[in-house]
């Protein structure tokens, strides 16, 4: 096994949901008073009722995700350019830790439980291991799953990660 330190950085974030994208990538394509009213784009998209864009409308103006309140006249805020670009939105501030994480040695797998502790006096490893350049988010969010839950509580995202390979041990 393969223990090793990882800075993550982690905030609450709310999804974008397929409302809040239509709504969102309306706001971009069309400049304001050219929009179509929220019951009409809910027909043209094929809504029997438009009560599903105006709740998503309301949830990105609390979110100042959007600059207005007027659908036809609102611009995107940074908030929602965000959050159309990348599927999610902050809803709070960053935070970041810095945890052990484990994983096979031969593979990269990530562990189903938390690091061992690293007997005293372990070298770190002379050089990363060759899955070390496929860690990617996918296997860290995994990580962080099974050995450290608290970090990404339901709602949150992990927003980024740096490994500290120069820290690395293997440990039985």
């Amino acid at each position: 096994m393969i223990t090793v330190p990882i800075l993550c950085r982690v905030a609450p974030a709310w999804s974008v949901g397929p409302f809040h994208w239509a709504l969102l990538e309306a706001l971009e394509v069309f400049p304001p008073g050219s929009r179509l009213p929220l019951p009409a784009l809910a027909d043209r998209l094929g809504l029997q009722r438009p009560r599903f864009l105006e709740e998503a409308w309301a949830e990105l103006v609390r979110r100042h995700a959007v600059e207005g309140r007027d659908f036809l006249q609102a611009d995107l805020a940074p908030t929602g350019r965000e959050a159309l670009r990348h599927g999610f939105g902050l809803s709070g501030p960053v935070q970041e830790h810095t945890r052990t994480l484990a994983f096979s040695a031969r593979e990269g797998i990530p562990a189903a439980e938390p690091a061992p502790p690293t007997p005293p006096h372990t070298p770190p490893l002379a050089a990363p291991p060759r899955w070390a350049e496929r860690l990617d988010r996918e296997r860290v969010v995994a990580a962080l799953a099974s050995q450290h839950p608290e970090l990404l509580p339901e709602g949150h995202h992990l927003l980024g990660f740096r490994v500290a390979w120069a820290r690395a041990h293997a440990v039985s």
